[in-house]
Order: structure tokens, then sequence, then C-alpha cells
């Protein structure tokens, strides 16, 4: 799917279902699994890695056509996430952004390179609709600090640690999650909600 094919459907499916950004999916576990619990929900997955996007695309292909309709609710983009936010419609077209375990770019030099940046944020809150939700789970101490403050600073967001429990339990573990935990690392959720 192109990028203007992507906006054109986020913004035409909006009016009448809910859409997520699944943003740096990995391998796709996250939106099969989120796919199969939300088949009215319009999935879009976003990532720039060839591996990934072919064994999701893949695994699309083998799903039986008799799981209540997990094939039909999602669209893969091979596309930069912060160029996609920006090209969609400045209107409230989101009900959730999902990103879970993104690269962390641990180096303090990398910084610049992470997604969640006051800019992209603010972008991003504009084009959720009132009562959306940014779900984010990393198992870096040091990005999860980051997040938390710049989600926090944007003041469109209100930080929604009570919904964390009931969100966590329908996430499932990721393969860069379970690399994490195994190397010892602590996993923070963190949730938002557009005002």
């Amino acid at each position: 799917m192109t990028l203007d094919a992507a906006v054109d459907l986020i913004a035409m499916a909006a009016a009448d279902q809910k859409v997520v950004l699944d943003v740096g999916f990995g391998m796709g576990e996250s939106v099969l699994h989120l796919a199969a619990l939300e088949p009215d929900t319009l999935i879009v997955g976003l990532e720039v890695h060839e591996r990934g996007i072919g064994q999701l695309l893949a695994a699309l292909l083998d799903a039986p056509a008799s799981d209540g309709g997990s094939l039909a609710n999602v669209r893969v983009l091979q596309h930069d996430a912060a160029e996609v936010v920006r090209a969609l419609p400045a209107e409230p077209v989101l009900a959730e952004f999902r990103l879970f375990f993104p690269d962390p770019w641990p180096k303090s030099r990398h910084h610049k390179r992470r997604l969640v940046q006051p800019a992209v944020v603010h972008e991003l809150a504009l084009r959720m609709k009132q009562g959306g939700r940014v779900y984010c789970a990393t198992d870096w101490r040091n990005y999860a600090d980051h997040m938390a403050e710049v989600l926090a600073a944007e003041p469109l967001l209100a930080r929604r640690d009570d919904l964390v429990p009931s969100m966590r339990t329908t996430r499932p573990t990721t393969k860069y999650e379970a690399i994490g935990l195994a190397k010892g690392h602590q996993v923070t959720d963190l949730v938002f909600e557009r005002l």
C-alpha cells in the first residue's frame, strides 16, 4: 500500500470505525493477535524492515478465512511513522496509536532518531479522536522515562495509568519484549488519552 492510499483509507475509515496505527510491528505478532481480537477495527501496521513485513503478509495469507475476519481489517505500509503521521489529515482520525518495543536508540547521540519526540507527538495528538489512546511499551528504562516526559508535556494528552492493566492483558508478548525480559529488563507500559 502506498502512503497516499493509506492516508485516504484512514480518512475514509475513520468516519465509520476505529482506526489504529501499529508502528514498528517487528514480525507482526501484535498486529495478528490484536486484529483477531478487534475484527471491526482497521489496523494499519507500519514497518520499515522488509523481513517483518514479509512475515506479517505471509501470516495474513495463511490465516484461515473462517477466523472471524482478521484478514480484512489489517493493512500494511512500509513507511516512516513520523511521515505517515504528518501526512494524515489535520483532524481527528485515529482511535489508537501503538508503539510496542521500538528501537531505543540507546546512545545519547542517537536519541534524536527516537520516534517519540515533541513535534511528532503534537502532530499525532492533533490527529487523535477525543478519548483516543497512545499506547507505548518498552523494556529500556531510559526510553520509558523519555516517552513519559514527552507525552506528558503534550497539553492535548493526559496520562492514564489506570488503563494500563486492562490494555496490557490484551497485548501479546513480542519477540523484542521476550529478549528484553530474558536480559532482566523491566517492561514499562504507558497509556495517554486524547483530551
